[in-house]
């Protein structure tokens, strides 16, 4: 889920002391040159990086991830965070509001283009720290970026990186200038871009590695506990507690798990209570699962047509495949290849065709909380 507010060592008062989370945002890249020479070398970057024992989250956009095909893989497989710096490095609230862009596509094309191997949600930045309750409101009515993305991250140096390699100036230098201003900090979320997405010239002036090789010793040898964003427990803490929905059908009655869950489910569900209530469970790619309040899976049996919220974990019969119906709702794919749908008795079932018009669903938030009050 995305929250109003953002997550950095400045809007969290218990942010460990003496703990760095290092970023470095819009790769991946690779110049295809010397390591010792200007430009992006983001896996050059994260092999260093592991080599002395520190690991980080990079912020990766979409289009780089595609460029660079493999590269996301191998940076995770190092031990780093991946994380979603949106699809075209565009600032989110001009784009919405101004250009009436899909905000949507940025999060959910990039994420359907990284690795997750840990599952549970996707952490995100906001390009240029830009960040709005209208683009909050745009992001979360997306049932599959509500459920599988998280954040935003923001940070909380004021020195840039990218300026000074326009500038000339020296990687020694500016590692010099991070450690003075991380020193006055104690802790906190750091910012450095190991590519520009926005700005080729900078790009191909990118001293990340260079930056990190003078930088990272020095703040481990200053006792620095350095560790990815989604180590900070504050942090992790907030992402872990995935929203809670309900589900409302055409009928205009929520899909509610009879006793909360062990037994048949039905669309008889005036307004959302603890019946109603349902954990998704983000599978990958469009995939989907739903635990109920009393911690069963909604389950479609082996028939394909009769639903049950009985299963104890998710399998294939428990994995729904999500597709936007249109104004908002949703359809989800069985395992058969059938629809969830309305049947007799206003039960859930399993057999709905596609154009069924009682297969669409909507979704209500339980609660949109504060990023420091959970959810």
């Amino acid at each position: 889920m995305l929250f109003d507010t953002t997550f950095s060592a400045g809007s969290i008062p218990t942010f460990p002391d003496r703990t760095l989370c290092l970023t470095f945002d819009d790769g991946p890249a690779e110049a295809g040159t010397p390591e010792d020479e200007p430009g992006p070398h983001s896996l050059e970057l994260a092999q260093y990086l592991d080599s002395i024992g520190a690991h980080v989250t990079f912020f990766m956009v979409g289009r780089q991830v595609q460029e660079f095909p493999g590269v996301a893989e191998q940076m995770a497989a190092l031990g780093h965070q991946v994380a979603i710096h949106t699809y075209d490095h565009l600032g989110l609230d001009d784009y919405l509001l101004k250009n009436g862009g899909d905000v949507v596509r940025e999060i959910s094309l990039t994420s359907s283009l990284l690795p997750n191997g840990k599952g549970g949600p996707l952490y995100m930045r906001a390009p240029y720290g830009q960040w709005t309750p209208a683009v909050v409101k745009a992001l979360n009515a997306d049932l599959m970026t509500c459920a599988g993305c998280f954040g935003p991250i923001h940070w909380d140096n004021a020195a840039s990186d990218w300026d000074k390699w326009l500038d000339g100036v020296s990687p020694t230098e500016v590692a010099q200038q991070y450690l003075d201003e991380i020193s006055n900090l104690s802790k906190g979320v750091i910012l450095m871009h190991d590519n520009m997405a926005d700005r080729r010239m900078a790009a191909s002036r990118n001293r990340g590695l260079a930056l990190a090789q003078n930088l990272v010793p020095a703040l481990q040898e200053a006792g620095f506990d350095l560790r990815r964003v989604d180590e900070i427990p504050q942090i992790a803490g907030v992402a872990a507690a995935t929203p809670r929905i309900a589900l409302r059908g055409k009928n205009q009655m929520y899909v509610s798990a009879q006793d909360g869950g062990g037994r048949e489910i039905l669309l008889t569900g005036a307004s959302p209570q603890s019946w109603e209530m349902l954990t998704p469970v983000p599978l990958g790619s469009n995939r989907i699962g739903f635990q109920t309040i009393g911690g069963q899976y909604i389950s479609v049996q082996q028939d394909g047509v009769t639903v049950l919220a009985t299963a104890p974990d998710v399998g294939d019969w428990e994995t729904f495949e999500a597709m936007p119906g249109g104004k908002g709702t949703y359809i989800f794919r069985t395992f058969t290849g059938d629809y969830l749908t309305i049947g007799a008795g206003q039960t859930l079932v399993g057999n709905g065709g596609q154009t069924d018009a009682n297969n669409a669903f909507g979704f209500f938030i339980y609660t949109a909380a504060s990023a420091h009050g959970g959810i």
